[in-house]
């Protein structure tokens, strides 16, 4: 069976959108789909700028967050909940999902407490305020210690794991996002990582929205996803799509690399328990 567990609706919540984001996955095979809200369209989260000025400085990075989040930041959590829940309860092939920012705020915990959530992804886009990977952005980086950078990103990874608000680590390495590395070997960053990922019983995500960014690299990458499957480390798989035409994006291919590193299973999530489904022969249309 083959799912798209990274999804984002970039515009309404009617079912006339959703439908063509469905109707694009299911031509590609697909079968299953969790919505993944960003948790900044949610206006319940708007403060959180602020709390991270006053933790962090008032500085370029921390006011652009600002900005950026407060624009995006338009939708209630019940608008998106009861939009989901009912298309769901009328049998539309969805799950109830979040995309959440690893950010040290009370009300992110609310969040996944008082929700009837499927399914949570915990991402890192932020670094004290400052917005690593936004594409018109990559100067931000030219100032920066890399070594320093992967250090704090991973750090950030690892209490997201140990915080047990997440189900998996969304685009695991996406540090790599414009091709910047440290000056050394950065393998005990991820390890360690790992580690923790193991110890608290959650999974990754694999996710190929890093196909269609600078880097050219899905992510995790392919070093890394060996170590997961060594490890046992369940999977997802998602596009991270936020256009119609992006749901199941260079799945084909990622399955061909899942096949590789002999990954047989896909996890999927109710309620926020996890369950194995076979990855089945494309070739025989079994998807």
């Amino acid at each position: 069976m083959l799912i798209d567990y990274h999804i984002h609706l970039k515009g309404r919540y009617q079912r006339e959108f959703l439908d063509k984001y469905i109707e694009n996955g299911v031509n590609k095979g697909i079968k299953e789909f969790c919505i993944t809200e960003h948790v900044h369209r949610f206006k319940e989260t708007i403060d959180i700028p602020n709390r991270i000025i006053k933790k962090f400085g008032d500085n370029e990075n921390t006011n652009f967050m600002k900005e950026w989040w407060t624009e995006r930041c338009t939708k209630t959590i019940d608008e998106y909940v009861n939009f989901i829940q009912g298309v769901k309860d009328e049998g539309y092939p969805v799950k109830l999902g979040c995309e959440m920012d690893f950010l040290d705020e009370p009300i992110l915990k609310s969040i996944v407490k008082d929700y009837p959530w499927d399914f949570i992804i915990g991402s890192v886009h932020w670094i004290q305020g400052w917005g690593f990977d936004h594409l018109d952005r990559e100067w931000t980086w030219q100032s920066r210690d890399i070594d320093l950078v992967y250090k704090k990103y991973f750090n950030l990874i690892k209490e997201a794991a140990k915080s047990g608000m997440f189900d998996v680590i969304g685009h695991f390495d996406v540090i790599k996002v414009f091709g910047y590395y440290p000056s050394g070997e950065w393998s005990s960053l991820v390890e360690e990582t790992l580690e923790e990922i193991i110890q608290n019983k959650i999974g990754i995500e694999v996710n190929t929205a890093g196909w269609r960014k600078p880097i050219g690299e899905i992510y995790p990458g392919e070093k890394i996803l060996k170590q997961c499957k060594k490890y046992g480390i369940h999977i997802t798989l998602g596009s991270d799509a936020h256009k119609v035409e992006e749901v199941g994006y260079g799945f084909d291919r990622a399955l061909m690399l899942l096949d590789k590193i002999g990954y047989r299973f896909l996890t999927i999530y109710d309620k926020r328990k996890d369950y194995q489904i076979p990855i089945e022969d494309k070739a025989n249309g079994n998807i």
